[in-house]
């Protein structure tokens, strides 16, 4: 059985059964057809999947860095409330950050993590992601080299050992990118308080 592996050869087989019924198709039309067959709205994208696919180009991604799973970052009204939705209810466990006035906290079942904030966050919209990742700055240096209507934030110290920017995208959904510290980097101190 043949798959979209297969598409230049159903291509070819679909050109020649329509040339004995003498219709006549060029080769990247019979492509364009077996490409909408598969679902995909043209064949530069399949073709660029199965180049993909079979390690001829390799996905976009900048060098030295590394992603790893996202971390949903959903909005709350107050810490209490949540932990009566999200502990006491789903049976999540506050894995940090959970005091009545606290403004962010992290709690996890099995191997979901989700993070409530309560806060005035940067983030708009009603969703955002937090994706961990490696090469930080790497990232935010391509990121804020590219022209166009997009740019990252600048990147900012948290209180939880680790550095993050964040972009924001055209329907106000927000996407953190977020780094713990390498060793050898740590929040600035602040001035003595007054």
């Amino acid at each position: 059985m043949r798959t979209y592996k297969d598409a230049k050869a159903m291509a070819r087989s679909l050109r020649e059964s329509l040339v004995a019924r003498n219709v006549s198709l060029s080769h990247s039309e019979c492509l364009e057809i077996v490409a909408r067959q598969f679902g995909w709205s043209e064949w530069n994208s399949l073709s660029a999947a199965l180049d993909i696919q079979a390690g001829r180009v390799t996905s976009p991604q900048t060098a030295s860095v590394t992603f790893q799973s996202p971390i949903p970052v959903l909005r709350v009204m107050s810490m209490p409330e949540a932990k009566a939705f999200y502990a006491d209810f789903l049976g999540f466990e506050f894995q940090w950050g959970f005091e009545p006035e606290a403004m962010y906290s992290s709690v996890v079942r099995g191997e979901i993590t989700l993070h409530l904030d309560a806060g005035e966050s940067k983030l708009s919209g009603g969703a955002g992601v937090l994706i961990r990742l490696t090469g930080l700055d790497a990232l935010h240096a391509d990121l804020a080299s590219r022209s166009g209507r997009f740019s990252p934030s600048e990147i900012t110290f948290t209180p939880w050992d680790s550095r993050v920017f964040h972009v924001t995208d055209p329907f106000g959904n927000g996407i953190r990118f977020w780094e713990n510290n390498p060793p050898g980097v740590a929040r600035p101190l602040e001035g003595p308080r007054r």
